[in-house]
């Protein structure tokens, strides 16, 4: 019976062995054609096929040719499959061969890759033409989604709601202090468009109109004045009441900061209740609020003995306790539903706004043929919506896959998901195994969508044979990491299974929004995905030697934290900073590079150390710091502590590239005295011997400026070829990667420089290489970029992050369902800002959710960041037992006791007395040499399989390589379909004559046709063009529509005329071009198409079937 084997490999357990052995049990005894495994990186994907390629070779040569390596799967292989060595053998080499004379074939690809695959085979269906542009550009297009909403409140479309939410918007930030960049706020609000709770919102049309939005809020602040009247009249009918018994303030115990002070507050802020109300100061029910409700006489104050009697007429007044009682009862119904509006009410512009965005991001990509990556699972997900589209997919990409295999199944998202779902089910009911692995630990991409829920539990729900298979031993790390870690972890597990277990009986027992009973499992999350946390170390690996040392330092400074709000945190950033500095002085300035030496004194190479952080600021603080350790370390260069840091990789830090920014911004503004400026200050580090002159030569700028008439790879290649003398030859990997994004922005997106550089400024930063590793450079990385990787050494500089963002500026919008009854036709979904007060609301188990999810979200990273370790683990903690410690424990806890950061949990780990740890303050360290080798910068080494390049040689472009992507054929002059294809394409891209050039041109670049052509190719389509009806045809007097869709009006799909032409007087023509032999099917398809722009309202409407090659023109009745 086929099944869902679902792996679980938590870190170093031989994952990638496992899917190998997999997929080469399925290759060896079915096609591999049939076989999908996908995954997430194309680093992974590469790796993976080579690693199969591999094996199928070991196994195919076992034990044939000498020396070679033998597969750890033959044994396994010839068992599970029942062949003998020279049967595998033989399936082994037919199966590698078939591999590499069909490797387009080889089906392991990543999801992405996938999704664009079933995407472009989807073209029409998406009424996108053949030349649609799949853009993988989402931040790009947001940007110009931004800037198209804030360009249009310029012009007479603007619209005055629009106008008001961002007016609205810039108040905010003003009032925050955060500036005044509209744009940017606008942005940040346009990136929930990426999420894909939202996302679905925008694919089924659930964003709201601006109507419905306007109604909303009418609606919100009409509940909002009845919820507000309300409380009033309570508070204002008991203080009537007691003045009616002759009581007045005097009387009270603590006058109106008594039992009575809710009703005092709330009527002193009559004009502004939001205010108090949305107080984390205000308690509705205070203690002697509660005492009064028990008894009223209480009220009363007992120093004055003339109050007796007043005392003892509120102790039987059973009408002040009903309306005490009515008033707890009100509060507690009322509270939750008025702080829910005014959470909606804040964030009811940005919904606007975000709603405004993606209608003109749609409006852009219909404008520019385009889709973006990130809508396609949406979009799949419509298709797979009946089981058989699953068959539809399949028919449409040309291939059946009999066989899934998803790797890195914790880092699916939703719609990811329940994409490949109807195709496991497929799969499964056919009959054929299926495989998923993961590890819930190792989930840390939550905020590119991944659910590692789906993983956790889903999976197991949504299908009943599946096989669970654990990998429980460690084939990473020693047995000290090892046992650290799963003493660690489970202690970590268990402390926040109990804070949040606390945190929602607290919860529940305050917001009757809360069922406890549905709520209370949430906080089993942590214990439930850390339930296979427990490895062990192989035999064969467990005489191995290691260490997790932590190392300690001292918190100094004399600023005492100050009583801050869990919401606020306005100080967040100072004592972050001041942290830093702490950490700077103690820890960065002696122990670090100390600890690196002593590694490498140990007998370890600088390449076998990754000193891992969670952000570039830390990373840049490492950096600067070991810039500036002292050279006596160092000891005449036997040691080393330059970094391999992502920062050094980054490519607009070579001044290759910035010169070629800065000339393309001249280029750009020859006329402008900034650019011209940022051009000569490159320019002058090119020419130091020119001393403070900052003059360029005018023949370079002449040069420069001849340059900017060439396409934008030529550009970018000209400028380089200007200054090839002077440029570094060391950065000639550089220039060539941006030539490599100048080519690809040139043939996806647009050649026009200002739209290159746009792009640049918005992710030129994010531009890295990819190098071979240096054995004398430290890894410096994050430890989301660490993941996947082992290094013999891992340090942990910084392990105190936080489990819940403080800041405002990283606490996330919640997209939760509406929980008020208001009226029909209003969004199903609203957004709310994350902050605690969402606790009071009937948003509470979205704010625990998200505040689980996070918590989980930093514990899975600390996880992925210990376990990187092979051999030492090395982590830097604060000692606690200084005169700082009241300081220490501020910023390990908040106010109510609840774990703010990694390190608070650490801390309570290491009272439990964690094994495996060596604490060590002094250096060198006393531990074994556990290198069998020690590293010297002297040692020799070989240029054997490496090219150097010292210059960029460039070309003219006549002297390249052409490339016809459509095959040889096109070689053939003599094949009249292929001819054929080329013209209708051609034909397709002219709106008139004078288009003809650059239809032309578009044609040569996308490999259609070849430039010695060309000349031919436009005599024969100006030839075609000058017949009389051609030319209106082609004249530009009508409005033009090419190979656009026709949907609706009952028709099956859509219909797809190759030209149609509407008239100022409402007349239409219709034009389709043939290029082979004369059918009546023709004249029928054309009828259909004139029948439907009748029914379309245009009269009279004439159609044509044009057979350009034969001078021929059958008009259709």
């Amino acid at each position: 019976m086929s099944q869902l084997k679902v792996y679980v490999a938590s870190a170093g357990a031989g994952k990638t062995h496992s899917l190998t052995r997999e997929y080469l049990r399925l290759a060896l005894q079915k096609d591999f054609r049939s076989i999908q495994a996908v995954t997430f990186t194309n680093k992974a994907t590469e790796e993976m096929k080579q690693r199969i390629l591999q094996e199928l070779y070991a196994i195919a040569t076992q034990e044939v040719e000498q020396g070679k390596r033998r597969s750890p799967f033959f044994d396994e292989l010839c068992a599970d499959l029942h062949y003998s060595p020279s049967e595998l053998k033989e399936q082994a080499s037919a199966c590698l061969r078939g591999l590499l004379l069909d490797y387009s074939s080889f089906r392991i690809k990543t999801i992405d890759a996938f999704f664009q695959e079933v995407l472009r085979a989807f073209a029409r269906e998406l009424n996108l033409s053949g030349g649609f542009r799949l853009s993988l550009e989402s931040e790009q297009a947001l940007d110009e989604a931004v800037v198209a909403v804030l360009a249009e409140q310029d012009t007479l479309n603007a619209k005055d709601d629009v106008q008001q939410w961002i007016i609205q918007l810039a108040r905010e930030l003003i009032l925050r202090g955060k500036g005044h960049n509209l744009k940017a706020a606008i942005g940040r609000l346009a990136r929930e468009l990426k999420r894909e709770d939202v996302k679905k919102l925008s694919t089924g049309g659930q964003l709201p109109s601006r109507e419905m939005l306007k109604t909303f809020k009418r609606l919100l602040a009409r509940r909002e004045r009845e919820l507000e009247q309300a409380l009033l009249k309570l508070a204002e009918v008991v203080l009537e009441h007691l003045s009616t018994l002759g009581i007045v303030v005097e009387d009270l115990s603590y006058t109106t900061g008594g039992g009575l002070s809710p009703f005092f507050k709330i009527l002193d802020a009559a004009s502004e209740l939001k205010n108090l109300i949305s107080s984390e100061r205000f308690d509705p029910t205070p203690k002697r609020f509660l005492d009064a409700l028990e008894d009223p006489s209480t009220l009363i104050s007992k120093s004055k003995a003339e109050l007796r009697d007043k005392r003892a007429l509120l102790g039987a007044d059973e009408e002040l306790r009903g309306l005490l009682l009515l008033y707890q009862d009100s509060i507690n119904k009322i509270s939750p539903e008025l702080l829910s509006i005014y959470s909606m009410q804040d964030l009811l512009d940005s919904y606007g706004l975000i709603a405004e965005v993606d209608r003109k991001l749609k409006e852009i990509q219909r404008e520019n043929n385009a889709m973006l990556l990130m809508d396609a699972p949406a979009f799949i997900n419509r298709i797979l919506s009946d089981r058989s589209g699953v068959n539809f997919i399949y028919e449409k990409i040309g291939t059946r896959i009999d066989h899934q295999m998803i790797d890195e199944f914790q880092d699916t998202s939703l719609l990811q998901y329940e994409n490949f779902l109807p195709l496991l089910e497929d799969s499964l009911a056919s009959g054929h195994d299926n495989l998923v692995v993961g590890d819930v630990k190792q989930s840390i991409y939550r905020f590119r969508n991944s659910d590692s829920s789906l993983l956790g539990k889903r999976v197991f729900d949504d299908f009943v044979n599946t096989h669970k298979i654990t990998l429980a031993e460690n084939w990473r790390s020693t047995p000290e990491v090892v046992g650290f870690n799963n003493q660690l972890f489970a202690s970590l597990a268990r402390q926040l299974t109990a804070h949040y277990a606390d945190l929602i009986a607290e919860v529940a027992a305050q917001n009757s929004t809360i069922n406890l009973e549905q709520t209370a499992p949430l906080a089993n999350l942590f214990v439930d995905y850390y339930a296979d946390l427990v490895q062990s170390v192989p035999s064969a690996r467990a005489d191995r030697k290691g260490a997790v040392v932590l190392h300690r330092y001292t918190l100094v400074g004399n600023e005492q934290p100050q009583d801050q709000d869990t919401d606020a945190y306005s100080d967040d950033e100072h004592t972050q900073v001041e942290e830093a500095n702490c950490i700077e002085e103690h820890l960065l300035s002696y122990q670090l590079p100390n600890m690196l030496i002593d590694l490498q004194k140990r007998g370890y190479k600088p390449s076998d150390i990754a000193i891992l952080v969670r952000n570039q600021s830390e990373a840049t603080a490492i950096a600067e710091l070991l810039e500036q350790a002292s050279e006596e370390l160092l000891e005449g260069g036997l040691y080393s502590l330059d970094l391999l840091s992502a920062e050094a990789l980054l490519l607009s830090n070579a001044l290759s590239v910035r010169l070629a920014i800065a000339a393309l911004g001249y280029i750009s503004a020859p006329n402008s005295k900034e650019a011209l400026f940022l051009l000569q200050e490159v320019h002058h580090q090119l020419y130091p011997e020119s001393g403070d002159s900052r003059q360029i030569d005018p023949k370079i700028l002449e040069a420069i400026q001849q340059a900017g008439r060439k396409n934008l790879y030529e550009m970018v290649e000209s400028i380089f070829s200007i200054y090839q003398d002077r440029l570094d030859a060391g950065e000639v990997i550089h220039q060539i990667k941006l030539l490599d994004i100048a080519l690809n922005f040139q043939q996806d997106l647009s050649a026009d420089v200002a739209d290159f550089l746009k792009m640049w400024a918005r992710r030129g930063d994010q531009y890295r290489l990819t190098v071979p590793e240096d054995e004398r450079k430290i890894r410096l990385m994050t430890v989301h970029k660490s993941k996947g990787l082992g290094f013999p050494v891992v340090l942990l500089p910084f392990p105190s992050w936080e489990l819940i963002p403080r800041t405002s500026s990283k606490q996330p919008i919640l997209w939760c369902r509406m929980p008020l009854s208001l009226g029909e036709d209003l969004p199903e979904y609203v957004p709310v800002q994350y902050r605690r007060l969402l606790l009071k609301t009937h948003f509470a188990k979205e704010y625990l959710v998200e505040s689980i999810n996070m918590s989980l979200d930093a514990l899975n990273l600390f996880y992925v960041a210990t376990t990187r370790a092979k051999a030492e683990l090395h982590i830097w903690l604060p000692d606690q037992q200084t005169s700082n410690e009241k300081k220490l424990n501020h910023l390990l806890r908040s106010k109510s006791g609840s774990p703010l950061t990694i390190l608070a949990l650490l801390e309570t780990a290491l009272g439990e007395e964690l094994p495996c740890i060596e604490r060590l303050l002094d250096m060198p360290l006393e531990l074994p040499n556990i290198s069998q080798y020690y590293w010297s910068n002297q040692a020799e080494q070989t240029d054997e399989g490496f090219v150097h390049l010292d210059q960029l040689h460039t070309y003219p472009i006549g002297e390249r390589i052409e490339i016809l992507r459509e095959g040889l054929s096109y070689f053939d002059e003599t094949n009249p379909r292929l001819y054929g294809s080329l013209m209708h394409y051609v034909l397709s891209e002219i709106g008139t004559a004078d288009d003809i050039p650059q239809a032309l041109l578009r044609a040569e670049g996308l490999g259609l046709m070849r430039a010695e052509h060309r000349e031919a190719y436009t005599h024969d389509l100006n030839q075609w063009l000058s017949g009389l009806e051609q030319q209106r045809w082609f004249d530009g007097s009508a409005r033009v529509l090419r190979e656009l869709p026709i949907v609706g009006g009952g028709i099956d799909g859509s219909k797809r005329p190759d030209r149609v032409m509407i008239y100022p007087d409402g007349s239409a023509e219709i034009v389709d071009y043939k290029f082979g032999k004369s059918r009546w099917q023709y004249r029928k398809q054309l009828q259909t198409y004139m029948d439907l722009l009748s029914k379309m309202g245009y009269n009279p409407v004439r159609g044509y079937v044009w057979y350009p090659i034969e001078g021929r023109i059958d008009p259709i009745e």
